[in-house]
């Protein structure tokens, strides 16, 4: 059946069809727990907000004589981190042949081609919306920091960088070799080592967690050469030969969960495509990232708003503008009808930021030097 124009491309449909969930870069291996809109997701008006950073506190309470007047207690800070949240806006205009299909209300078949031709698009820009959510959070795993040049272009290193959202991450301690309380590099020796002891480093980094934070640490995001390195490895091969469970689970070619008291997510199909269309790999082979559980209290996405137009047509006073506006949180999408020359003008967006609360709550270690 036909519909009107106002159907096909108004406020609510467009809306609708931007929000499907699937992007092109690969998301299916980050735990769901992980993604926007699985209970670690806030909603804030506009494109900035604050969260509180609790410095914790380790000591104890005072003992005090049964009866007599309690003592002052120092209560440790809370700090509250300002934050700006990225934006993306992207257009793409139809000629005036999908508009005159999309207005072919006695041809249905014309008009489902101008339909099909607007959700095609439509999918393009919600696809680069959603890697680039994807990828921003691959590259707070990869350097605690996100990275994009001068036109605003993501980046998956720093290199002619010129924006740069920095989560606050101690890369002294937090990156590379990773180290513990004392200052004492974690990783010190290599895992491609047969008789490195890979379980006791792992078990630093607990530890490390533990006093640091006070996060535990439950996941390990491990690159494409880490599994070889475990099987390679002197003490974990006993480990693993002698559990037919186990070995059967990494005949598999898989790390499998609970191994070493973690759960192991595999993170070498991260990648996206750089505006000079060169595929980029976000982590090397050796690489493991070190994080809790997925909890809103050290991790979680931060969703502004965007003030979309919800007709299609052009108003001719600021008053109806303002009156036909309504804001979306994160991703949006809406269309406008054009006359000079006709066509139609598609556009979508996102207004976002993955945020690391806690960004030393995560270890992202070289394994091999």
């Amino acid at each position: 059946m036909a519909q009107n124009l106002e159907e096909v491309i108004g406020f609510e449909n467009m809306l609708g069809m931007f929000s499907d969930p699937k992007g092109n870069v690969p998301s299916d291996f980050i735990p769901a727990a992980f993604l926007p809109g699985a209970g670690n997701t806030r909603n804030v008006f506009g494109n900035t907000a604050t969260y509180l950073r609790s410095k914790g506190n380790r000591q104890t309470a005072r003992l005090i004589q049964y009866g007599s007047p309690s003592k002052a207690a120092e209560i440790k800070g809370v700090d509250k981190i300002p934050i700006t949240l990225l934006h993306t806006s992207e257009n793409y205009t139809h000629e005036y042949t999908v508009l005159s299909a999309l207005q072919d209300f006695t041809n249905p078949a014309r008009q489902a081609w101008g339909i099909s031709e607007l959700a095609r698009r439509n999918n393009q820009l919600r696809a680069r919306v959603l890697n680039l959510r994807i990828s921003c959070m691959m590259s707070l795993w990869r350097h605690g920091k996100i990275f994009f040049d001068g036109d605003g272009d993501l980046l998956h290193t720093s290199s002619n960088q010129v924006v740069t959202v920095d989560s606050g991450i101690d890369t002294d301690t937090n990156t590379g070799t990773c180290k513990d309380i004392d200052g004492n590099a974690i990783r010190s020796a290599d895992w491609s080592t047969a008789g490195t002891k890979i379980a006791a480093q792992i078990k630093t980094v607990k530890q490390t967690a533990l006093r640091r934070t006070g996060y535990p640490i439950e996941i390990a995001w491990y690159g494409a050469d880490i599994l070889d390195h475990l099987l390679g490895n002197t003490q974990l091969k006993q480990v693993i030969q002698g559990n037919p469970t186990i070995a059967t689970q990494f005949a598999a070619g898989e790390i499998p969960n609970g191994f070493l008291g973690l759960n192991w997510v595999p993170i070498y199909p991260a990648f996206f495509e750089d505006a000079d269309g060169t595929l980029r790999d976000w982590f090397p082979d050796d690489f493991v990232v070190f994080t809790p559980a997925p909890s809103p209290e050290w991790f979680e996405w931060v969703l502004g708003t965007y003030a979309i137009p919800t007709s299609t047509q052009v108003t001719d006073t600021p008053m109806a503008a303002a009156a036909a506006m309504r804001e979306v949180f994160g991703m949006f999408s809406y269309a406008k009808v054009l006359d000079d020359p006709p066509g139609i003008k598609q556009v979508g967006g996102d207004t976002m930021l993955p945020t690391l609360k806690v960004p030393d709550a995560i270890y992202i270690m070289n394994t091999v030097a």
